[in-house]
């Protein structure tokens, strides 16, 4: 018993007699060497000049002998540490070079007193050594390569109080839920810590190449869409008490596919209520959506594959916007040229004028519409969808002319029933607009010439690629061979789809593309300074003919089928008193012609009677002698206008007389006297000198060079107006002799948007349009 009780002493005596003292790790990723040491001022220079970094202490060795003790010897060779007990490893690591750097501690033959195992790992890779106690650590050793050599002694463990914060490390624990090459890859990891506590990892995720990031999450998945290109996949642990994992986890990949073609050919309109609408076209089938920016910064809609459209309504008058349109797929996405809309006031933005393409450059009183838009002959279901020009003493083989620039987009000779026929396309340009009779505005129009006697050049024509100028001859005035006999049919589209479809001639419900040739022209035409407005807006109490006319119930039958300017007519009976109301909204202030269109309808009796209100001013009555005109614009006169403000034209059926009277009428057109001043266009008078006249940089922010040319010496001036016509700037105002010149101009205190620069000599003027952007 006495001998029992001394080995217990003894053991009691060596494990806590003993001056234990705590081992710190250390560990340098460059090397992929452990170093252990008690020594502090070895811990301080391993930090400091070797590249190490500290783990803290993982537990105690003894730093003096004693009884029973295993000695450590550490030895070291180029970049590895090597720790053992065994003196026969010792001898032959000095044999092959180590150096013996002596021995370093001493552990305990057995576990007696609590003593936790000290194992032995090695990374073959690495080729290095480490010496773990807790199960956590041999855990992180296990899943990074390392593989257990034993266990070569017993150490004493650092108690709760005494280990310190040890850093994390993740691990991946499952694969790729997907593909590289689809939409979507997602990726888990797990982090491993000394605190168990989930809210104490965070993740810094980092990924390099083609749509990259970097940000700090505490969750343990990414979803993510890298896009095409090689990636690299970053993440490192870091917990709260601001430790961090030294050996992060690195995922090199790549991912396949193709990026998606750009939408093409932004086009856009303005709705009668200011709103705008983008169009594009887009032909790759592994689009997934399309998603509409503003500005560079405002991300307007994310929309279907199908969709080729968006109506921005959040705009306003007087700002210029910048549209880009970017699809998207499975692979990445691609955006598309911007288009700039400026949105400014009708006159101010509307695109360079239309000539008439017979009788050019204007409609003379020996050419007629024979059988207008809308209009119908003896069944009065079916509608004309275009019109029947003819002149007086007859036309077959007159000279058709192009009425502006643009594109031949169509050219066929022998189209069925259209006989020989062509198209062209009109585009706008400088942000500017066409406006249409039903008041929205394209920035593009199509023209359908059919029943031609000959088309010029028509062997060298390629379908949107030739060119035509305003006034060029580009084809002549057939024969139908029917019994219409010769004359030209013309339509007016403001969008047509892919292959230009000729449609027909009658239509029960004339298309919503397509409107009156002469009243678009004629709202066209900014041509010596002239400015016209044509409106049909009505009330709902007046009888509306649009598709076809009709009786109101129980009234007398109407004497003569509607024929009209573009068939949108108006009817009312006596016995009804109904009243017509058109809502008059002229652009600029100042004194029109105010005309209205008389269909072929005819008053029985007495007059129309028209009421004009207008703002500020005492209501007009005036009386029409409808009987006396048919088909026909009437002047009711001439009158002041402020603009967009209460301003009406009311027409009324008389009071209940005998006999029942039938009052219609059809379009109001209101033509402006006044000079519009900076909005001017230029007849093209062979008689005139041609100035070269460009602006650039254009679009501009501050200053804007001005390069023109003089042929002939005389007073010139260049004035800078706003685009409603007030003047800004006067450039120039003298005598200049022939020659090129170049003027800058510097902006001071104006906003954004469209300016006409007006350059005139003795026999020309010419306007530049230049978007200042600020």
């Amino acid at each position: 018993m006495k001998k029992i009780m001394t080995a217990m002493a003894l053991s009691l005596t060596l494990v806590w007699c003993q001056n234990w003292q705590p081992v710190y790790e250390l560990f340098n990723p460059g090397l992929g060497d452990h170093f252990y040491t008690m020594n502090l001022s070895e811990v301080t220079q391993a930090e400091n000049s070797m590249g190490y970094s500290n783990h803290g202490p993982k537990y105690k060795w003894s730093s003096i002998s004693f009884g029973t003790g295993i000695p450590i010897y550490r030895l070291w060779n180029n970049s590895d540490h090597f720790y053992t007990t065994s003196v026969t490893e010792k001898d032959n690591c000095i044999s092959s070079g180590y150096v013996d750097e002596g021995i370093v501690g001493y552990l305990s033959p057995n576990s007696s007193g609590n003593l936790v195992a000290w194992y032995r790992y090695y990374h073959s890779q690495w080729d290095d050594h480490a010496y773990p106690v807790d199960q956590a650590d041999i855990t992180v050793l296990y899943n990074a390569g390392y593989y257990s050599e034993g266990i070569h002694g017993y150490v004493v463990p650092m108690s709760d109080e005494e280990l310190p914060n040890e850093a994390p490390n993740a691990i991946w624990n499952c694969e790729l839920y997907s593909e590289y090459n689809y939409e979507e890859i997602t990726f888990a990891w797990q982090g491993v810590d000394d605190n168990d506590s989930e809210d104490d990892l965070w993740y810094h995720v980092q990924l390099s190449g083609n749509n990259s990031f970097d940000f700090w999450t505490p969750n343990n998945y990414l979803h993510c869409w890298p896009g095409i290109g090689n990636h690299t996949l970053t993440i490192t642990a870091r917990d709260l008490d601001d430790a961090e994992d030294e050996t992060p986890l690195i995922h090199n990949f790549t991912t396949i596919g193709r990026s998606p073609e750009a939408p093409s050919n932004l086009h856009y309109a303005i709705t009668d209520d200011n709103h705008i609408v983008i169009y594009w076209d887009s032909f790759d089938d592994l689009i997934v959506g399309f998603t509409i920016w503003r500005d560079y910064n405002t991300e307007l809609a994310n929309l279907s594959s199908l969709i080729r459209e968006y109506e921005d309504d959040t705009v306003e008058l007087g700002e210029t916007y910048r549209y880009v349109v970017v699809a998207y797929n499975n692979y990445g996405w691609t955006e598309s040229q911007p288009l700039y809309v400026s949105f400014f006031d009708e006159i101010g933005i509307r695109a360079d004028r239309f000539d008439f393409p017979i009788g050019y450059p204007d409609y003379d009183d020996d050419w007629y519409d024979a059988q207008p838009f809308g209009s119908v002959l003896a069944d009065p279901v079916l509608f004309h969808s275009g019109n029947d020009f003819n002149k007086l003493g007859g036309d077959l083989g007159e000279s058709i002319y192009a009425p502006a620039d643009g594109l031949i987009v169509y050219a066929n000779d022998d189209a069925a029933g259209w006989g020989r026929c062509m198209i062209t396309k009109h585009q706008s340009e400088n942000n500017r607009y066409f406006v249409f009779p039903d008041g929205s505005r394209q920035s593009s129009v199509y023209f359908l010439y059919a029943h031609l006697n000959s088309i010029d050049n028509f062997n060298d024509i390629i379908p949107n690629e030739t060119e035509i100028q305003r006034g060029d001859r580009i084809a002549t005035i057939g024969n139908t061979g029917s019994a219409t006999g010769p004359h030209l049919h013309m339509e007016c589209w403001s969008n047509m789809s892919d292959g230009y479809p000729l449609g027909y001639g009658y239509y029960e419900d004339l298309p919503n593309d397509k409107y009156d040739v002469m009243e678009y022209i004629s709202m066209n035409r900014q041509v010596n300074n002239s400015y016209d407005l044509f409106v049909h807006t009505f009330n709902e109490e007046f009888v509306v003919l649009t598709d076809n006319w009709q009786i109101n119930p129980g009234a007398q039958e109407l004497q003569w089928v509607p024929l009209g300017y573009n068939n949108y007519l108006l009817s009312a009976n006596t016995n009804q008193n109904e009243t017509a109301r058109w809502e008059l909204k002229p652009v600029l202030v100042g004194n029109y012609t105010v005309s209205v269109y008389i269909p072929n309808r005819h008053y029985t009796s007495t007059n129309a009677h028209y009421v004009l209100q207008r703002d500020g001013y005492a209501n007009e009555d005036i009386y029409v002698n409808g009987a006396s005109y048919s088909n026909e614009w009437y002047e009711l006169g001439n009158y002041d206008f402020t603009a967009n403000t209460d301003n009406y034209l009311y027409l009324y059926s008389a009071s209940d007389v005998m006999p029942i009277q039938e009052v219609s009428a059809d379009a109001v057109h209101l033509h402006y006297l006044d000079d519009i001043g900076g909005v001017v266009s230029i007849d093209e008078n062979p008689l005139y000198e041609k100035m070269s006249f460009i602006g650039y940089p254009n679009p501009f922010n501050d200053r804007i060079n001005i390069n023109y040319h003089l042929s002939t010496s005389g007073r010139m001036s260049m004035i800078v107006y706003s685009i409603l016509g007030k003047q800004v700037k006067v450039l120039i105002n003298d005598y200049i002799e022939a020659g090129d010149y170049t003027i800058s101009w510097q902006t001071q205190n104006i906003a954004s948007g469209i300016y006409l620069v007006a350059m005139r000599t003795q026999n020309e003027v010419q306007t530049l349009k230049v978007n200042y952007i600020r």
